[in-house]
């Protein structure tokens, strides 16, 4: 295939990113040419993933299942230009056990892990991402903390009950003088003298929770001039007016003891930017003290990174009051920005935009309150709306595993809240489904202190200007050539890829850039799959071409490499820890360290030890079609001492075979007739013969001749002969070549994408409603793939257990509109 080159800069920026989309699926290509691609619009292309998971609290041994919900983060719909999401389960030591790689159909996609039955308990972690995220602030990750059960005993690994928490590596209750944090944010981002000034706080414990505090501000002097209490997770509000030349504190009270913080400074000029919500409006009052006023001021509206509104301010006013009407703002976060005559950005606020309410467009009704054990359960699944077209999923679990969390974070409040923001939000389903009359105003301190900022400037999901990352639309491998005497200089070279499983063998080839990149983009395989990528010589008419890559070149692989884990908060419960779950590796890591090896300075090289029980007969082990070939050669001999060209120059020297001038001809590489052309395998898959004449003689184990009678079993494309070629693992590679030789070769197997397993739904009849193995499951039922299909309502049924508990049913969707979904019920068995 013809190597593929990407020049951005030669292409209009008025190009939307679905041009871009065309030219990054290409299936091959200069790493390169992506990395330094124009994508001053790449905030267009931001992702968001949401996963519906069955549960929150697991036993060793358990299935996680979840769906993945995959959307454009600026119109929420599910189209996302990526096609691969990413998802690592991360253990207490934040270690990634395995990664699953999935392919999505419209923005969804489902998965499962299956922990091990000896898997260490504690508090373990889901994040999902996609390769064009981690372009951004891992921050923007998915993540979901899970609790994981390993001692057979009934207790919930709760964090906020179980966990013993540790200060400087002391249990909590040896400290007696733990002080909790207490912060203030002012509106718009600056306190600014002589104006009454709208302040929120928040505090918080050591394990960053909000508590409830009451307290007074004070000056120097100790006079109070403000009170203050909060109203909800250790959030509130106060007014104040700082004065000139003056320093404050904030007296705050926490379970009758009394500490003191200080007060942000304030500034003797500056600009106040505060935000009223009305029924049908929003009134921004700006108010300066500075030397022209508001003069040329702009105040701009945006909305998922959307510019919304832009409103530029005329006179020499000291004041004046901005009227922003909700009909031109969608539900969630809209961020207002003032700037200054130099467009110099001065104050930020972030409000709440609701539109309905929280008020569920779908809905869950069981055919009963109330079930006996191992009775059918059915539900009704209706819309509000006639032929929704949405994509759901749902989940049945015990209540008290599903999360004691009555207003968790569901597909809702993530997209529109916990995408939007930095940092945990504790209880966010409480700002859309709770009754509480104070909940709107809960919410907009939730956006003055959480979403509080200073400026806008740098933030780097504003200013990105190139794709480090680019988008996948299928399984891709980039990596990097680099020369082994030069201190890991990139090297100009020409690599070549072979990949095979059970459905297919696909050869491609590409050349490096300049930096020594290269890339083999768009396969899709669901297989377990045998990979091979080679660097095997300079590019043609470079005064560096390297005729022996094999003692100059080695690959460092970047596709393979996972994203390291951050933001992942170890649990501190003592919970005694089992080495036999390291056994369950994470595949790509496991790739990148047996594949990508490179030699540092100071590094001594073990040769690896195979111990078994019983001496294996390799050539058996490999052959699956047939017992005997007519004539074989083992490698083992040739790849240490004799250098031929290629595979067939080897038996044409070493083996006799009937007809001796097509093994003449193609060691030479002459031109044969199709034929006349024997039939290549490639580890037992069918391959063509520029396939055979890439594979080195350092990677080949052993080849089978097959001729007359003994190529029955292949065909009518095995009639003349059949060349079998089997290759060594990457293991026996590193232990038969030597060090500069393995460099240039990788051989290693991917995994491929992940396909889910089938929920087990058990049916109880009359017959055996009685057996005498109980079922305690604790997810009773589980549906990744739930759809309206052009009706009103759809009816779902399963069989409940052997557990008298309360199950909390859970439905999570997306419409192509953009519009999640999220429904929830209870349901009783006795």
């Amino acid at each position: 295939m013809e190597n593929f080159t990407f020049r951005p800069d030669r292409i209009s920026r008025s190009l939307s990113f679905v041009f871009i989309l065309l030219f990054l699926t290409a299936f091959s290509g200069n790493k390169d040419d992506f990395d330094k691609a124009d994508v001053s619009g790449a905030v267009n292309l931001r992702e968001k993933i949401f996963l519906h998971i069955d549960r929150a609290c697991y036993h060793a041994g358990d299935d996680i299942w979840y769906k993945v919900y995959l959307v454009n983060a600026n119109t929420h719909k599910p189209e996302a230009p990526s096609q691969i999401v990413y998802v690592d389960l991360i253990d207490p030591d934040s270690k990634i056990v395995v990664t699953k790689v999935i392919k999505m159909d419209q923005g969804c996609g489902a998965g499962d892990f299956k922990l091990l039955p000896d898997c260490v308990k504690g508090e373990y972690e889901i994040r999902a991402y996609t390769n064009l995220m981690r372009n951004f602030d891992d921050a923007w990750f998915f993540r979901k903390k899970l609790f994981v059960i390993a001692d057979g005993s009934n207790e919930i690994a709760n964090q906020d009950t179980t966990k013993e928490k540790l200060v400087d590596g002391k249990p909590s209750d040896e400290i007696t003088d733990l002080k909790p944090d207490l912060q203030f944010f002012p509106e718009g981002g600056y306190m600014i003298n002589g104006f009454i000034n709208r302040v929120a706080f928040k505090a918080v414990d050591v394990d960053g929770k909000g508590i409830d505090i009451s307290g007074a501000i004070v000056d120097g002097s100790g006079e109070e001039l403000a009170n203050f209490k909060t109203l909800k997770f250790g959030l509130g509000e106060l007014n104040f007016a700082p004065q000139k030349d003056q320093s404050y504190k904030a007296n705050m009270v926490y379970k009758g003891t009394v500490y003191s913080y200080n007060l942000p400074a304030s500034l003797d000029s500056g600009v106040v930017m505060q935000t009223i919500e009305k029924p049908d409006f929003y009134s921004v009052v700006i108010r300066s003290s500075l030397a022209n006023g508001v003069k040329d001021f702009k105040l701009i509206v945006r909305q998922r990174n959307k510019q919304v509104i832009s409103s530029k301010i005329t006179g020499t006013l000291d004041g004046v009051k901005v009227s922003i009407s909700k009909n031109v703002l969608v539900e969630g976060i809209a961020q207002f920005t003032l700037f200054d005559n130099n467009d110099t950005p001065l104050c930020e606020r972030l409000v709440f935009v609701e539109t309905n309410n929280g008020k569920p467009i779908v809905d869950i009704s069981p055919s009963k309150n109330e079930y006996s054990k191992r009775e059918l359960v059915e539900l009704e699944i209706s819309s509000d709306s006639s032929k929704l077209n949405a994509n759901m999923s749902i989940s049945v679990a015990d209540i008290l595993d599903s999360g004691t969390d009555d207003y968790g974070s569901g597909i809702k409040s993530y997209l529109l809240l916990n995408s939007e923001l930095r940092g945990e939000i504790e209880h966010p389903g409480y700002y859309f489904y709770s009754d509480d009359p104070q909940r709107k105003r809960v919410l907009d301190l939730l956006m003055m202190t959480q979403g509080w900022r200073q400026f806008i400037l740098n933030d780097t999901l504003n200013n990105l200007s190139y794709l480090r990352f680019p988008l996948e639309t299928g399984i891709r491998f980039d990596g990097q050539v680099r020369r082994f005497n030069l201190e890991g200089k990139p090297a100009n070279a020409e690599v070549s890829l072979i990949y095979s499983n059970r459905q297919e063998e696909v050869y491609n080839e590409t050349t490096t850039d300049d930096q020594g990149h290269f890339v083999f983009d768009g396969f899709n395989f669901m297989d377990t799959t045998s990979v091979i990528i080679q660097a095997k010589k300079g590019k043609e008419g470079k005064k560096d071409d390297i005729r022996d890559p094999n003692k100059n070149f080695y690959i460092v692989m970047d596709s393979l490499t996972a994203p390291k884990v951050t933001h992942h908060k170890t649990s501190t419960n003592a919970f005694d820890k089992n080495p036999n779950f390291t056994s369950q590796t994470n595949v790509l890591a496991e790739v990148e360290a047996d594949n990508t090896f490179q030699t540092q300075k100071g590094d001594i090289l073990i040769e690896e030890v195979t111990v078994t029980e019983k001496k294996k007969d390799r050539f058996k082990e490999k052959r699956s079609m047939y017992f005997e070939p007519s004539n074989y050669l083992d490698f083992k001999e040739i790849r240490a001492t004799v250098p031929y060209p290629n595979v067939f120059a080897a038996l044409e020297s070493r083996i006799p075979i009937r007809n001796s001038s097509l093994l003449s001809a193609l060691a030479n590489g002459s031109d044969i007739p199709p034929e006349k052309c024997p039939l290549f395998l490639l580890d037992g898959m069918p391959v063509s013969l520029g396939a055979i004449l890439s594979i080195p003689l350092s990677q080949v184990d052993f080849v089978d001749v097959l001729e007359g009678t003994r190529t029955t079993i292949f065909g009518p494309g095995g009639s003349k002969s059949v060349i079998a070629v089997y290759t060594i693992n990457a293991g026996e590679i590193l232990k038969n070549t030597k060090e500069k030789e393995r460099m240039c070769i990788l051989n290693f197997v991917h995994p491929g994408y992940s396909k889910a397993r089938k929920f087990y739904e058990p049916v109880y009849t009359s017959e055996n409603r009685n057996p005498e193995k109980p079922d305690y499951r604790s997810t009773i039922y589980w549906n990744p793939s739930v759809k309206f299909d052009g009706q009103d309502k759809i009816r779902v049924s399963f069989y409940s257990a052997d557990l008298n508990a309360k199950y909390k049913i859970i439905l999570e969707g997306i419409t192509t509109d953009g519009v999640a979904i999220h429904s929830e019920k209870i349901l009783k068995v006795k």
